[in-house]
């Protein structure tokens, strides 16, 4: 199959404030109060198995090491479930220190995991959730490993950073999964069936490496040479069929369907941090705003450009997920208290 590419540079006026009177889909979002969480608290990432069931993890508390380490980490992990009305905490079995849960996916048929963050140096964790608790699982033969995702193919999990290696899950045994040797880094992978999986790295520091799963092996996919410029990190990929994706890294937004490319460089944005796109086909962006550097916000995305998403004054967002089954969108970020905040249009 042929690969075509177009490239796109878009422009949009941006007002310094986030909180825009008329932007688009603006009237909806609201805050989702957290239960009590210790001073200091954060959040890391958002995934949904569905309505009843929208998961956030990150810390509460600090602990303030004196000299001669002299450094500040996170203190306890945080998990919680939104089940509809209210939230949920469930037990962290296996958990043995201080530290922050930096992972969590989550699948419609109701899996779900969490990890320690990447490159964190702090006690690797990894644990899928029974029902009643998260119990901790063993992982592969590596360091950190990270859970990437936990669809209709299994447990997809990273071990290393760099030159590290993927790892499947299915039943209780892990396999060990060799991407094309193109990968010099991976960033995200997303199932959208048990036989269209997509895995997102980089060749280099250059461009993009992509490869697609096909229920028993990873196959390269093209990708263009200009693709993955400046890419600071891979934020999200997102599969929306069994041949068509949403991939962003920090700076660009790229659609790929059937071998056919288009990339753009949103201006309205400089740091993208996460992508969705929910049931109605509409593309989600949290990202810096170029015009007011150190805010992160909400976009939509039209495949040009990206418009700006009034949100509570105050609040942020680190990470978003979109509900399957529903239109509804969540994010996790902070508040206007500077404490960990959640936000849904849903």
């Amino acid at each position: 199959m042929g690969m075509r590419m177009s490239r796109v540079i878009s422009s949009l006026a941006f007002s310094a404030a986030l909180a825009i009177p008329g932007s688009a889909h603006a009237a909806a979002w609201h805050p989702v109060q957290l239960p009590y969480l210790w001073p200091n608290s954060g959040l890391n990432a958002v995934a949904a198995t569905g309505p009843d069931g929208v998961w956030v993890v990150g810390h509460q508390g600090q602990l303030i090491l004196s000299p001669p380490i002299n450094t500040i980490t996170p203190g306890s992990p945080v998990v919680r479930r939104w089940n509809g009305t209210r939230w949920l905490e469930y037990p962290l079995t296996g958990w043995s220190s201080s530290g922050t849960l930096g992972a969590v996916t989550a699948d419609p048929r109701g899996e779900v995991w969490v990890s320690t963050p990447e490159d964190s140096h702090q006690n690797n964790y990894l644990a899928r959730f029974t029902g009643t608790a998260f119990e901790a699982v063993q992982p592969p033969p590596g360091n950190e490993a990270v859970i990437k995702d936990s669809g209709p193919a299994g447990a997809w999990v990273w071990t290393g950073w760099g030159d590290g290696e993927l790892f499947r899950r299915t039943g209780s045994t892990w396999t060990r999964t060799p991407l094309p040797s193109n990968f010099s880094m991976l960033g995200d992978v997303a199932a959208y069936s048990a036989t269209s999986v997509w895995a997102v790295g980089f060749s280099g520091w250059d461009h993009y490496a992509i490869a697609r799963w096909d229920g028993s092996a990873w196959h390269d996919v093209p990708a263009p040479a200009s693709s993955g410029n400046n890419p600071g990190t891979t934020s999200r990929i997102v599969p929306v069929g069994p041949e068509e994706f949403w991939l962003a890294n920090a700076y660009e937004v790229s659609h790929y369907k059937a071998g056919t490319w288009t990339i753009t460089d949103p201006a309205a944005t400089t740091w993208i941090s996460d992508l969705a796109v929910d049931s109605t086909g509409r593309v989600w962006l949290a990202a810096q705003a170029a015009a007011n550097e150190g805010s992160v916000g909400l976009f939509t995305f039209d495949g040009t450009t990206a418009q700006p998403v009034a949100t509570p004054a105050g609040h942020s967002a680190n990470a978003i997920t979109a509900v399957p089954g529903s239109p509804a969108v969540w994010t996790a970020g902070s508040s206007a208290q500077g404490k960990a905040g959640v936000l849904t249009n849903g």
